[in-house]
């Protein structure tokens, strides 16, 4: 009985310790992953309620649209594109 509580003990504080463990700091630069130059402009955003949050992702290099300028924004999500 005892030794099941010692290794229950042994096993909360390994959980707890792992749980506040520091992910190693990234080496990354801005020379090395640099922010696209300037935001793209979109065709088809003009007036939507998020293009607050459109722009500000584009800047980011978060998003990068369509090919030929568009962002679709009132299409649906696709599974790939989710991906």
């Amino acid at each position: 009985m005892i030794l099941k509580r010692i290794l229950s003990l042994l096993t909360a504080a390994a959980l707890l310790t792992a749980s506040f463990a520091v992910d190693a700091v990234s080496t990354e630069t801005a020379e090395t992953n640099p922010l696209p130059a300037a935001p793209v402009e979109f065709t088809d955003t003009a007036g939507h309620w998020a293009i607050g949050a459109i722009e500000r992702w584009s800047e980011l290099g978060i998003i990068i649209g369509e090919s030929d300028g568009r962002f679709r924004p009132d299409d649906p999500v696709t599974r790939a594109e989710m991906a």
